[in-house]
């Protein structure tokens, strides 16, 4: 039942962004710097340099090593960042604590939650010592559901991080 609302809703925002050949009512071109976004890969292409006045940013950098969105952990020891294919497969990568580079680490449990619904991301190239910095998870709702905003919740042997994904802002087109 939840899945069907998070679809719907997502649904709604996709279609209430922007009228054609007009710019989003919301004036978010004065929020995001005064640049458009282009759209053309799934959504996650941005052009120039900006920040989004958002809890997920990290150093004024909002965009990761691999191209995708970085998002806060705590504790600090690592930064997360999050992308979706064209596919829907969402991967999530742990960068360093300055997120310079991906840094690998053998995780016990990687979940995201939106609500009541719980995401378990699986490693994806693990090493021969079971580490790897990219999680993922092929799976439409929770393509959508991130968008929306996520809780973030990693285990790595007793210590456990956690973190906010915030929901997309509804950029100018």
């Amino acid at each position: 039942m939840l899945k069907s609302v998070v679809l719907i809703a997502f649904g709604c925002v996709l279609l209430c962004g922007c009228e054609e050949g007009k710019p989003a009512k919301n004036d978010s071109a004065k929020s995001n710097g005064g640049h458009s976004h282009s759209h053309g890969d799934g959504g996650h292409s941005h052009e120039g340099a900006h920040t989004h006045d958002q809890e997920t940013d990290v150093k004024d950098d909002i965009h990761g090593v691999n191209g995708g969105h970085k998002f806060v952990l705590e504790p600090a020891e690592f930064i997360g960042e999050w992308l979706v294919s064209d596919d829907n497969t969402v991967k999530i990568f742990l960068l360093d604590k300055d997120g310079k580079a991906n840094s690998p680490a053998r995780v016990d449990h990687f979940e995201l939650r939106r609500g009541d619904i719980v995401f378990t991301l699986d490693p994806d190239g693990e090493d021969s010592e079971g580490k790897t910095a990219v999680y993922s998870l092929d799976d439409q709702d929770l393509s959508m559901a991130i968008n929306l905003g996520v809780d973030v919740k990693i285990m790595i042997g007793d210590q456990t991080y956690t973190g906010k994904i915030s929901p997309v802002e509804p950029h100018d087109h």
